[in-house]
């Protein structure tokens, strides 16, 4: 049965003569939407209908907040406890893929937040999360602990903690004591209370074999304005990955500004400016320079980037963007073919910054996009290459000198002996 199917009518509605009490109507649309709710998740709703669906289930929460909650808000409370309760219906009954449906659940807890505050039943509302909570297969239930704070006070929310903590307590190792572990971290998370954030993701671990988890604590303490304290929880050393480095830089200048330390503050900056040669990152520390020191200090840092670790296809990037786009282009030249074809967007950006001043970098670059194409033989994506070639075409008449690139004649050869057989492509582009 489909939520829409059933859409939320209760008795005295537009096709009824009898008067009803206005109780009586209340009564009539709660009864109405639990049915709507309890038949939820019926028919299997494949991919291309999930948004559909999604509206659907929309609307029942809708008619919750506007129809019921003003009225009554224990039972909007309990409507919605009866939805959550259907979650596995209801996801297992479609493919969201999407995360269309999962939505609507996130939705569905900002009601029961507002609804369990209305109602003034700690008690009721305690009862309700506890069962949900014990446990989440479908990854929405959590949802309803960031409105905790809202609707519980701190002697219940004591309450439900001790619980949790009695089954971590219980077997660390245990499916029900790490499944207890999230739920305390998203109840510290959403009470912003970092101390009990870092008493639940330490219980029974050293944290300095667990890096990421060290990020995200001292993370918490930034969030609380604790400068001092999210410092001293960062890990001694990090993984090389990029963007774990990246997170601990950040959380490293945040905490030194709201300390005041810019000496510090800048010394990260300029690290993280030179190691991944971001035009913003080097905005960002040039801001913690004095004005008539920026470009003595912008000469600098381009001078350790350009001979630095960085890949060419950063360094390339940056030039261009500080508005250097003789370096950017030599950079080009260079290393075009070695340009990781992903970066497609980025690549393609930089042929067109070039195409004024520089047609030949231009079009190393617009080869280099071309040929990542036709390499992947996938002939749906062949009209992009063809677009890129297009542009080769339209540059070739500008540039006089082709060295270290093979002249356009040549170079167009050699692309029809080697794709050959690409019947699809010659059929899209007839050189010119």
């Amino acid at each position: 049965m489909s939520p829409r199917s059933s859409s939320p009518r209760g008795p005295g509605g537009p096709n009824s003569n009898r008067p009803v009490r206005p109780q009586q109507n209340l009564n009539g649309r709660i009864a109405t939407l639990r049915m709507t709710i309890l038949a939820a998740g019926g028919e299997y709703v494949p991919w291309g209908a999930a948004y559909e669906y999604a509206g659907d289930l929309d609307e029942i929460i809708a008619a919750v907040r506007e129809s019921i909650l003003p009225h009554d808000p224990a039972a909007a409370r309990d409507l919605i406890a009866d939805f959550f309760s259907r979650d596995k219906a209801i996801l297992e009954s479609c493919d969201d893929s999407c995360g269309a449906v999962g939505e609507v659940f996130r939705e569905a807890a900002e009601v029961f937040a507002v609804a369990a505050r209305a109602a003034k039943e700690p008690a009721a509302a305690l009862s309700i999360v506890r069962t949900l909570l014990r446990k989440d297969s479908y990854g929405v239930r959590w949802f309803l602990i960031n409105g905790i704070p809202r609707f519980l006070d701190k002697a219940h929310r004591e309450i439900l903690l001790a619980e949790w903590w009695k089954a971590v307590e219980f077997e660390p190792e245990d499916y029900g004591a790490r499944h207890a572990r999230v739920l305390i971290q998203q109840l510290a998370e959403a009470c912003k209370d970092p101390v009990l954030y870092e008493r639940a993701v330490s219980f029974g671990r050293e944290l300095e074999k667990f890096p990421l988890l060290a990020i995200n604590l001292a993370r918490q303490y930034l969030l609380r304005n604790k400068f001092s304290e999210a410092l001293d929880r960062l890990p001694v050393s990090t993984p090389t990955r990029a963007h774990i480095q990246d997170d601990v830089e950040q959380i490293q200048v945040d905490c030194f500004k709201g300390l005041g330390r810019m000496d510090e503050c800048r010394e990260v900056l300029h690290t993280r400016v030179l190691r991944t040669g971001e035009y913003s990152q080097l905005r960002e520390f040039l801001a913690t320079i004095a004005p008539r020191e920026r470009k003595a200090a912008e000469g600098k840092i381009l001078k350790a980037i350009l001979s630095g670790d960085c890949t060419p296809l950063a360094k390339a990037r940056l030039f261009l963007d500080v508005g250097d786009a003789g370096t950017c282009s030599q950079l080009v030249l260079a290393n075009a073919s070695s340009f990781d074809g992903r970066f497609y967007p980025e690549i393609a950006r930089m042929a067109r910054g070039l195409e004024a001043s520089h047609p030949l970098a231009a079009t190393a670059l617009y080869r280099r996009l071309a040929e990542t194409i036709l390499a992947r033989a996938l002939a749906k994506n062949y009209g992009h290459a063809v677009g890129y070639l297009r542009s080769i075409e339209r540059l070739a008449h500008r540039i006089n000198r082709w060295k270290p690139l093979a002249n356009h004649v040549d170079y167009v050869a050699e692309l029809r002996d080697v794709h050959r057989m690409k019947s699809s492509l010659w059929k899209l582009w007839k050189p010119k």
